[in-house]
């Protein structure tokens, strides 16, 4: 079926909100549970007041086609039910209706802009989430809203007050092994956050190019809700790019217990993560930041052939010698804090 065989015009202008409510309605009908149906959605913005449209249960297919709220409240502009198993839904993108004039964290960013209450092996392909409260929100509190082994890709998730993604999960329902891959988030109040309820957020993994945190302060990277039994065994890895807050912000923080998750990052400092033990960070060849105490300063571990000569350094710091040999130190440490610190050798190798 085709929305515009519903009178949608997708314009950017005119309030499309009838049309779609028919053009769902429609498709909706025309599928089951086991083989679905299929809207199409051609290319144009199409303007739709927040909470008016049914929840969604047929595909929908729309590369070239985007959404915009016309209703500044904090309600779903789309809402999908895909219990089903198999359901697939494309766009090119999902906006607010202040868009394209916020580019930073601002309050009159509104509207959740895809809200999923229920999810068997779908597709999710969208190009672009932006100036939302909340870009993806996978949420199961409603009654067997389980969601689970979906694929969702998006291109870039930019400027959403709350939360890029948000996973919910209910008294009962999990939000279990799904996989998103991400191209580029950028200005999220938290790029990813988790809440975790009675049941489990478990076995999701986030495949992330590009996170960037550095354009306003107190913005999070990754944002944990919950406790070890609840919020478990998720993965999270940042490819190539990933710049740290500013001001009280956080590229990892986490509920206390939380514990189990594996994070997979470029270097990052440690002053801008907060986490419990039990949690594995692997930096892989990167320099890493070791968290301390009030009376153990952090301390900073790196490899190279030589000590640093450049940057301030704590007493503690330690450099290992990437390039070993006879007669050659293991390794240094830094005995004195300053720009660079005084770095003595650890033991000679024989």
């Amino acid at each position: 079926m085709n929305v515009r065989d519903f009178c949608a015009v997708g314009d950017g202008v005119t309030d499309d909100s009838a049309a779609l409510i028919n053009a769902i309605r429609a498709a909706n009908a025309a599928g089951s549970v086991e083989s679905g149906s299929a809207l199409y959605v051609p290319p144009g913005v199409y303007k739709v007041r927040t909470n008016a449209l049914p929840i969604i249960t047929c595909s929908v297919y729309g590369p070239e086609a985007s959404i915009q709220s016309l209703t500044q409240d904090d309600n779903a502009i789309l809402t999908v039910d895909y219990a089903g198993k198999g359901r697939t839904l494309t766009l090119r993108g999902v906006f607010g209706p202040n868009y394209p004039s916020s580019h930073r964290v601002t309050a009159n960013q509104f509207s959740t802009g895809i809200h999923v209450i229920r999810a068997d092996h779908a597709t999710f392909v969208v190009g672009l989430l932006e100036g939302l409260q909340v870009g993806l929100h996978f949420n199961a509190q409603v009654i067997n809203g389980h969601i689970a082994q979906c694929k969702i890709t998006i291109n870039s998730l930019l400027h959403c007050r709350y939360a890029g993604v948000l996973c919910t999960s209910g008294a009962t329902s999990q939000v279990e092994t799904n996989r998103f891959e991400i191209e580029y988030i950028t200005n999220c109040g938290s790029a990813i956050r988790l809440n975790a309820n009675a049941a489990e957020l478990v076995n999701n993994h986030f495949d992330i190019n590009s996170l960037d945190l550095h354009v306003q302060a107190n913005q999070f990277g990754f944002n944990f809700e919950g406790t070890a039994a609840t919020n478990t065994k998720n993965k999270f890895v940042v490819s190539n790019s990933l710049t740290a807050p500013s001001g009280t912000g956080k590229i990892i923080t986490m509920a206390p217990g939380v514990a189990n998750n594996y994070f997979e990052l470029p270097y990052i400092d440690f002053r801008h993560v907060a986490m419990d033990a039990g949690n594995v960070l692997n930096l892989g060849t990167h320099e890493i930041n070791v968290p301390g105490s009030a009376d153990i300063p952090a301390r900073s571990v790196l490899h190279r052939s030589a000590p640093p000569i450049a940057g301030y350094w704590v007493r503690g710091d330690i450099c290992w010698n990437n390039r070993p040999a006879a007669m050659t130190p293991f390794g240094w440490i830094c005995t004195i804090s300053g720009t660079p610190g005084w770095w003595s050798p650890m033991g000679i190798l024989s």
